[in-house]
């Protein structure tokens, strides 16, 4: 049944179930209760009086999809592991060490291969440019050096 259907034709009998299933959806059906129980999609649930709430003028009950018995969220079996006010802190503590670590940059490995690059290219450039002074005397040795074989040979 559709909501609109339960507000104005049904409004004295239906029930409003709120099904939370295990792969985290949560479905919202509007119901006929037959005695004291529901059926929805094949699976039937059972109604109590004391596990219920007004939500939008209708009764309503929330359901795990695994259990047949309705949950009261204003009374939880299962505890808490911190308050609300621990919570807080808790958020607030990240927020503050996110802040930090975002104030302090931290070199990632594109930034030192980055560096490496361009260490290397200067290297190589003056490695280059001393070489090829040495070029320079390097020949003008061996031409002065066949000179001296030249005219010691006789050639």
């Amino acid at each position: 049944m559709t909501k609109f259907s339960a507000k104005y034709f049904n409004n004295k009998t239906a029930v409003k179930a709120i099904i939370f299933s295990k792969d985290k959806r949560v479905k919202t059906h509007f119901v006929n209760p037959e005695h004291n129980s529901i059926t929805i999609q094949g699976k039937t649930y059972t109604l109590n009086d004391q596990d219920w709430f007004i939500s939008e003028g209708f009764p309503t009950y929330v359901f795990n999809d695994r259990d047949a018995e309705p949950q009261n969220p204003l009374n939880p079996t299962r505890r808490s592991l911190m308050t609300a006010d621990d919570f807080n802190v808790a958020i607030s503590s990240k927020v503050a060490r996110e802040i930090f670590d975002a104030s302090n940059p931290k070199m990632d490995a594109g930034m030192i291969g980055l560096i490496l690059s361009v260490i290397t290219l200067i290297g190589v450039g003056v490695v280059g440019y001393l070489m090829s002074e040495n070029f320079t005397q390097i020949s003008q040795t061996i031409t002065e050096i066949r000179e001296v074989l030249r005219l010691i040979g006789g050639q």
